[in-house]
């Protein structure tokens, strides 16, 4: 039996595989962190099966379809998914994932050493110390040219 941290680890592993060849997202970024500890407890609070290290290799398919079905509402977009560059990535916002609302591409232009980037715009509100809600914006960015995510505030 594994210790609680490592079956943690398991289960994020799990989830980031899940979201990212049935979401087009990202779950591994320290923004996502709370959103994946409230997943695992949820897991665990019931019952389920506890993870194992053989699940690197080949996870039960009940837990892909529990993970499956607990993110199905979760990665949201205003029309489509997102078209990454390199590896998905995502936004987070007080543990929940944010919206995905448009990506648009800038070219190389006339600058051969440039080869363009596409930024992504996610939308989140976040709850203001007086009550009110406040709509927060952030981006990713991606070259076109080099491989990696660039989180921008």
């Amino acid at each position: 039996m594994v210790s609680e941290e490592k079956a943690y680890i398991i289960f994020s592993s799990l989830v980031m595989t899940v979201a990212s060849k049935k979401f087009k997202a990202d779950t591994s970024h320290e923004e996502a962190e709370e959103f994946v500890r409230a997943l695992f407890k949820d897991y665990m609070a019931q019952g389920l099966e506890v993870p194992e290290v053989d699940w690197v290799v080949s996870a039960p398919k009940k837990v892909v379809a529990w993970i499956t079905k607990s993110l199905a509402n979760s990665f949201k977009c205003y029309g489509a998914m997102p078209i990454w560059i390199d590896e998905p990535g995502w936004r987070y916002i007080e543990g929940r994932p944010m919206d995905f609302v448009h990506q648009f591409q800038v070219d190389n232009g006339e600058d051969d050493s440039y080869s363009g980037v596409v930024t992504y715009v996610f939308f989140g509100r976040k709850q203001s110390d007086g009550g009110q809600w406040e709509l927060v914006v952030k981006l990713i960015q991606q070259d076109k040219g080099e491989a990696g995510t660039i989180y921008l505030d």
